[in-house]
């Protein structure tokens, strides 16, 4: 039942194996996203100088513009 999921030739602990490693690449990730930021509060906090809300988000607002006009452009 659950072995229709594998790929063609992958066997099930192949399949746990791989599952293990990603959540553990990613769960390296989140965890320098977080002290990055953690990090980034900290410097803020420490100088006094922060970016306002709307100059973030609007920044934001083009990159997602941009990466959305990328998208669209035909082959």
């Amino acid at each position: 039942m659950r072995e229709a999921v594998l790929e063609t030739g992958e066997t099930l602990s192949g399949f746990v194996e791989d599952a293990v490693r990603r959540n553990v690449e990613f769960r390296y990730a989140q965890k320098a996203f977080i002290e990055r930021g953690l990090a980034s509060g900290a410097s803020a906090r420490k100088s006094g100088k922060y970016i306002p809300t709307a100059a973030v988000l609007g920044k934001l607002a083009r990159r997602l513009d941009k990466a959305r006009r990328g998208r669209s452009v035909a082959p």
